[in-house]
């Protein structure tokens, strides 16, 4: 019998969560005899990953957000070397990915939603997604959250959605502590110095421009706090001359996409999302995995990993001023922020171990293969 053969078409290899967990399933696919392949539209540095794991790779240049040449090319690739299973991830790819797959005539398509994205409230934008999505045999949410959304701005039947949540590969978060040093003494960050970390793409979901406002604002009160601000994206700039504005030049430091996640959140005190819409972030599941307390928004999806005074503390969107006193609580009181963080850790062991996402998804992928 030939090898299960599974297309995941992606919008980018960036470092972001939609694209660490495909890597995460890539190789537990590839550890289970599957054949796998990606296919997606902007390069990043986990192409080099995809590679190493064993995958084969396509890379389809976008010109447009809506671009009918992709669909050409994906059917192409899918023709050459047709998969048992099509698997989409993010916008652009279910856009492409599930018309090529239906054109082609794959037997099993799956899509993945994965953001309460607020251009879905939009009566016309939720509609026409509601119905290039439902061209999937199935769709996995990584939250409750999620899939309620969908299901409400995008008329999505219930019993099409399942949810199966995002996880964590606890081991990563081991053995971190000379990493962390190291993290902290190329970053010229002293040992005893307050280190207050946020990851994630700078673009306005994330709201990186509340979370400098507080920087301010914790600045002042702790005079010796230093911020890392993880990730890259098209706000840069911005936030670059916001720090000039604020006077933060010597407490915040850009450090663009980072590999070792573990050992910059083991070198943190803090771990703060400022995000005003949300899934399910894995930031927040990092943080907790390396015993670090959270102060997060309460959006969609935070809101179900977090439990406010227990796990972490939750405040309003757009409220720095709330912000900055939530993180000044959990930096002036160490046993907050240790019973914070080792409930964190137990949430995570407890409910979001990546053995028992990977094991769900496959168990979706063979029940749909039996039939």
């Amino acid at each position: 019998m030939s090898k299960i053969h599974v297309l995941y078409i992606i919008d980018s290899l960036n470092i972001g969560g939609a694209e660490i967990q495909l890597c995460e399933l890539v190789r537990c696919l590839k550890k289970r005899d599957y054949r796998v392949t990606v296919c997606y539209f902007t390069s990043g540095p986990l192409e080099r990953e995809v590679n190493k794991i064993g995958a084969k790779g396509f890379r389809i240049a976008r010109l447009y957000k809506v671009d009918p040449l992709i669909i050409f090319r994906l059917c192409q690739i899918i023709r050459h070397d047709p998969p048992h299973i099509v698997h989409t991830q993010l916008f652009k790819s279910d856009f492409h990915g599930l018309i090529a797959a239906r054109l082609c005539k794959i037997p099993i398509v799956f899509s993945s939603l994965r953001n309460c994205d607020s251009w879905a409230q939009n009566p016309i934008y939720g509609r026409i997604y509601g119905v290039i999505i439902n061209l999937a045999d199935q769709l996995i949410a990584n939250s409750e959250d999620v899939r309620q959304y969908f299901i409400r701005y995008a008329k999505i039947q219930p019993d099409k959605i399942v949810t199966i949540h995002n996880g964590v590969d606890l081991h990563r978060f081991q053995n971190q502590e000379e990493p962390a040093k190291q993290v902290r003494k190329k970053l010229q960050i002293k040992e005893d110095a307050p280190l207050v970390t946020i990851v994630g793409r700078l673009a306005k979901q994330k709201d990186h421009g509340t979370f400098l406002s507080a920087a301010a604002k914790i600045a002042d009160t702790l005079p010796n706090v230093r911020f890392l601000v993880v990730g890259d994206g098209p706000m840069l700039q911005d936030l670059e001359k916001q720090i000039v504005k604020l006077k933060l030049e010597r407490y915040v430091i850009f450090t663009g996409p980072r590999r070792d996640v573990p050992a910059i959140m083991t070198a943190s005190n803090l771990i703060v999302l400022s995000s005003l819409w949300e899934g399910m972030p894995n930031v927040i599941l990092e943080g907790m995995a390396a015993s670090r307390p959270i102060v997060a928004t309460a959006v969609h999806g935070t809101k179900r990993i977090v439990d406010d005074g227990i796990t972490g503390l939750l405040v309003p969107p757009r409220n720095p001023d709330y912000l900055a006193q939530a993180c000044i609580k959990v930096l002036k009181d160490n046993d907050l922020s240790a019973r914070l963080g080792n409930a964190g850790r137990e949430r995570v062991a407890m409910r979001y171990n990546i053995e028992t996402k990977l094991q769900n998804v496959i168990d979706q992928y063979e029940y749909f293969l039996s039939r």
